[in-house]
């Protein structure tokens, strides 16, 4: 085959419009990128897919598990390959029904154990991967945004710090856990607990002027802060408070303004490290 018609073929085998019966054609090429671009393309039909889903390449495997495209079937069939990227990819397709992640669970890689961790949904699951003995594999557990309330509170009991930040990371976590896991005496803990949009907007603000550096970094990072209180903030008598803010990318000109003349040295090199620092201010600024 000409280099043209190479090149024509892995355009249609990468085009979505291309009609499935020469998606099914391409499939059979001998040329593993046109292969591997069906295997990826979200119009293969489900049976072309179950195909290539025993090529022997792992590229092409691997696209056909991060197919959307593709059924249990194919899934079911990919969730036994012998490629731990391959089972992993399986894992995290939506596609993947109960069954097969049931059986993902149980693979004695840790990383295809964290990715159904990270993205089932089903209860009984994630209730037998928190106690999985690999502390990666409880953290995706914590992770997880369908994890019940009774299970993440359980967890942010556990003697794994990263557990913990990903307990106080958790979109379900809020109330009175979230204000538990500021406490927590590792402070990467209680910056990701700061840092959680579910944290009320009047206590993210007063967490942001917090005398701890970590609380402080992680409330200022919080989406609830906005940027009539971060120009409140650069007021704020502590200098670290002020330099944390003069950092942050949210602040608006006008604080910059006023924090590029800041007696404290360090507040104006924080300022200095600010992406959104306009260039005539950068210019005025001694650092």
């Amino acid at each position: 085959m000409t280099m043209i018609g190479a090149d024509v073929d892995f355009e249609q085998a990468d085009d979505p419009g291309t009609a499935t019966g020469r998606l099914a054609v391409l499939s059979t090429s001998e040329n593993p990128d046109v292969r591997t671009a069906v295997a990826e393309n979200p119009s293969t039909d489900p049976g072309t897919l179950l195909t290539l889903a025993a090529d022997a390449d792992v590229e092409v495997r691997l696209s056909v598990a991060s197919n959307p495209s593709a059924d249990r079937s194919v899934l079911s069939m990919l969730a036994n390959d012998r490629d731990v990227d391959v089972l992993v990819a399986v894992a995290e397709n939506p596609v993947a029904d109960v069954e097969t992640l049931t059986l993902l669970a149980t693979h004695e890689a840790c990383e295809v154990r964290s990715a159904v961790a990270h993205h089932t949904a089903d209860s009984d699951l994630l209730r037998s991967l928190a106690s999985d003995t690999d502390p990666a594999v409880v953290a995706s557990v914590a992770a997880n945004p369908h994890l019940p309330v009774p299970l993440l509170t359980m967890l942010a009991e556990s003697v794994e710090t990263s557990v913990r930040i990903a307990v106080a990371q958790n979109s379900g976590c809020a109330g009175s856990l979230l204000d538990r896991m500021l406490d927590d005496p590792d402070g990467r803990v209680g910056a990701a607990a700061a840092a959680n949009p579910n944290m009320a907007e009047a206590k993210v603000v007063a967490l942001a002027s917090d005398p701890a550096a970590e609380i402080r970094d992680g409330a200022l990072s919080n989406p609830n802060i906005t940027a009539c209180h971060l120009s409140e903030l650069a007021q704020h008598l502590n200098a670290d408070v002020r330099a944390a803010v003069a950092a942050n990318s949210r602040l608006p000109v006008e604080a910059m303004a006023v924090l590029a003349s800041d007696d404290e040295w360090l507040v104006r090199y924080f300022l200095s490290q600010n992406p959104n620092l306009p260039l005539d201010l950068r210019e005025t600024l001694d650092v």
